[in-house]
């Protein structure tokens, strides 16, 4: 849970580092969120390959093993959004 939760931390970090506004980033994080949770509702293609998915461990539960492909693609995921807010962070001139 902890690992595919990180992508809307990081993503609100480089959100937070693009927009200079206090409530956009959490507001935009926030309906990001809200609709990958309505696409992976509609379509059950596409709620195979939902993060919450992999935040909820169904298919652990299921069948015993873990979800490591979506475990991969949300650190890849969190690491890259974290490195790209850093840079542009460490950019700035406070």
């Amino acid at each position: 849970m902890f690992l595919a939760g990180a992508v809307f931390f990081s993503l609100a970090f480089l959100l937070s580092s693009l927009l200079a506004d206090l409530w956009q980033p959490l507001l935009l994080a926030l309906m990001i969120a809200i609709i990958l949770a309505l696409l992976s509702g509609l379509s059950r293609d596409l709620a195979r390959f939902s993060i919450f998915r992999v935040m909820n461990a169904e298919v652990y539960f299921r069948t015993g093993e873990l979800p490591w492909l979506g475990l991969f693609a949300s650190v890849a995921l969190s690491l890259a959004m974290l490195y790209g807010a850093v840079v542009k962070t460490a950019r700035r001139d406070f």
